[in-house]
């Protein structure tokens, strides 16, 4: 099967498999999100998959996708520590997550992306165009619960 090495551990391939054929049906998708979750969870803490930003972005966009916003931003600070030079993970936290960080929050994520070198074909402006600091934060998942557009 697909990423099936012989070990114990499953591949990438298989991890996102599982994700995907989970999605796939609605009525499945409830009753998995926890399975799914911690599938995903066993593949970041392995050695062998930490590294895997596709996989830090599969997590991210899994946790964003059943509305728990603020365990996705969670995600997104651990990714960015495995995967510090992956930019489309830093533009996260101006996209879909952007309702959950503060403005001093997005300011360091801009700071550490120079930083580190990461260049954008336009500016940081345009994402955070519009943008007010509500405390971002200071909220809870509850808060989040799909009322917004992502």
């Amino acid at each position: 099967m697909l990423g099936e090495g012989g070990g114990i551990e499953k591949g990438i391939l298989r991890r996102v498999e599982e994700v995907w054929v989970a999605g796939w049906d609605m009525s499945r998708w409830e009753a998995e999100i926890e399975r799914t979750r911690t599938g995903l969870a066993a593949a970041v803490d392995s050695e062998r998959m930490r590294g895997s930003a596709l996989l830090w972005r599969i997590f991210i966009e899994f946790e964003i996708r059943v509305h728990q916003l603020n365990r996705a931003k969670k995600l997104l600070f651990r990714a960015i520590g495995d995967c510090p030079l992956v930019k489309e993970l830093y533009l996260l936290a101006f996209g879909p997550l952007r309702g959950v960080f503060s403005a001093q929050e997005l300011n360091a994520f801009a700071d550490t992306m120079a930083e580190r070198e990461l260049r954008l074909r336009r500016g940081l402006e345009e994402f955070v165009e519009g943008w007010e600091d509500k405390g971002g934060s200071e909220g809870s998942d509850s808060d989040h619960n799909g009322d917004e557009g992502l």
